[in-house]
């Protein structure tokens, strides 16, 4: 699979998780990071299969926490190679390649100011260009506080506690998943209290089925584009009518989702 500047694949089907990563792997300067990393730190001449990305990993997980000796990771590696005719394409060993990438997007993340729930999305995207359900995730979860972790008056037995641990991208939404997953776990209830019952939150649904058909859009008419398109030509190209100002306008949003800060 070659490195020509291109979007990178996103199958994920929640469009909130879908807006937040896209908002990320579509900015300019993200997308220069990663081709600097491709190029000249991993010195890849071209994308790794994600299967064997996937397989990789799953051995550079069991080395990483002693399951598996060096010798016999050196041995799955070779194995791997073998299994889907992995040309040599990094003068970089393959064993460390997933090590260097790691570290890599761990860094991306540091810059971009990205939580850790990005760290194999980013991964991927590197490797091989493909991003799928479950690579990405919005790293809010619970946290089990007892009376050994928090000492206080607020803290005794018999009473148990759960924290929910958040990160700048949780969402009211992400928050009151956890909330309802976790409560009915760890305090064995069978409802929830009535203040959860009577809380609206609002989301904006409308504007996240349409993400898709902007970020279409938006790399329709990027300008690196050999075979860009203008407004019109994409309003066009639909299969159904649409005005070109629907067109602009979605490229606008788009573009502005890519320049946003957290």
């Amino acid at each position: 699979m070659d490195m020509e500047t291109r979007p990178i694949e996103i199958n994920i089907e929640d469009n909130y998780l879908f807006s937040r990563l896209v908002s990320l792997v579509d900015r300019d300067d993200f997308i220069q990071d990663m081709e600097t990393i491709r190029k000249r730190k991993l010195k890849l001449k071209n994308l790794y299969d994600r299967k064997f990305v996937e397989e990789l990993y799953k051995y550079h997980y069991g080395y990483s926490l002693n399951l598996i000796t060096k010798d016999n990771f050196a041995v799955a590696v070779k194995s791997l190679t073998k299994k889907y005719k992995c040309p040599l394409i990094s003068p970089v060993p393959i064993g460390s390649v997933m090590t260097n990438t790691i570290h890599e997007a761990g860094d991306l993340l540091y810059k971009y100011h990205r939580n850790h729930g990005y760290l194999m999305a980013v991964v991927y995207a590197i490797l091989c260009g493909v991003v799928n359900n479950g690579d990405y995730t919005t790293n809010t979860f619970p946290l089990i506080i007892n009376t050994e972790t928090i000492k206080g008056p607020l803290f005794r037995s018999p009473f148990n506690y759960v924290a929910i641990a958040i990160n700048p991208e949780s969402s009211p939404d992400d928050v009151l998943s956890v909330f309802k997953r976790t409560y009915l776990a760890y305090f064995h209830k069978k409802t929830f209290p009535k203040v959860f019952k009577k809380e609206r939150l609002r989301t904006a649904n409308d504007t996240m089925s349409k993400i898709k058909d902007f970020r279409k859009w938006y790399w329709m008419n990027y300008k690196d584009n050999p075979n860009r398109l203008g407004y019109r030509k994409i309003a066009n190209r639909m299969n159904y009518k649409l005005p070109m100002e629907t067109v602009r306008s979605g490229i606008r949003s788009y573009s502005a989702l890519l320049s946003t800060s957290i």
